[in-house]
């Protein structure tokens, strides 16, 4: 069974596999970016060493998914009338194809803010809109796992991640940095600011829009959370 790399272009889901380092497509999902209404017919115009079948995790568990390699993506995305093929091809090309080789993953995030504020807009999404757009957001974590459930979304929200390109130390100083981002953002854990219910913490939390890094004069630095608080900013950010 090959690990999958989520990707998400213009809100579609592709996703992306490696055979002997080599990138793998789920035809599927390229169909859905170019408006092919049917991939076996597709499959049909790819020679046999461009087109195979691969066995994936997914919510249901393992499946049997065709994939194309990157010679019968472009077979297909040449085919295409769609004004989005040429975008789509730059941006496999220019974007996807170079990080996967590099890293094997694309755009994972570095730091704990951002794995944060990524979960958190998952949950924006699946509060504000439904579940199938937080599984299109969900996408954009690049995690390669299937989405848990909301309350999974939640846990890993607010845990400390153990997630490749996450070094962080176990133990922190309680530093005067810590202290100054802690009265700027109040808890990120699972407590309450003064007169807030669990409730209303957990929504504070969601509505983080925007970070920025103060440093203190012991030379450490802050990471300053700065949240959405009137009402249209919060919808405005909803839609993200």
């Amino acid at each position: 069974m090959s690990a999958v790399i989520p990707f998400s272009f213009d809100e579609h889901a592709v996703r992306v596999l490696t055979r002997e380092e080599e990138p793998w497509f789920v035809l599927a999902d390229v169909c859905d970016v170019l408006e092919i209404g049917n991939p076996t017919m597709a499959a049909r115009r790819l020679d046999n060493d461009e087109k195979g079948v691969n066995t994936i995790e997914t919510l249901g568990g393992q499946q049997e998914v065709s994939v194309i390699s990157e010679s019968g993506l472009y077979t297909l995305i040449l085919t295409s009338r769609k004004a989005e093929a040429k975008r789509f091809r730059k941006w496999v090309t220019a974007e996807v194809l170079p990080s996967i080789r590099k890293t094997g993953s694309y755009a994972l995030p570095t730091s704990k803010a951002e794995w944060f504020s990524r979960f958190a807009r998952v949950l924006c999404l699946w509060d504000a809109v439904g579940e199938a757009a937080a599984q299109q957001e969900w996408q954009n974590t690049g995690l390669p796992i299937p989405m848990p459930r909301k309350q999974g979304v939640r846990l890993l929200m607010e845990a400390t991640l153990d997630i490749p390109g996450l070094t962080l130390p176990s133990e922190r100083p309680n530093t005067p940095a810590r202290t100054v981002a802690s009265r700027h953002n109040g808890s990120l854990g699972g407590r309450p600011r003064s007169g807030e219910t669990p409730t209303q913490a957990r929504l504070r939390r969601l509505h983080m829009v925007e970070k920025e890094v103060i440093p203190s004069e012991d030379g450490q630095s802050a990471t300053v959370i700065t949240y959405a608080t009137h009402p249209e900013q919060q919808e405005r950010f909803s839609g993200l």
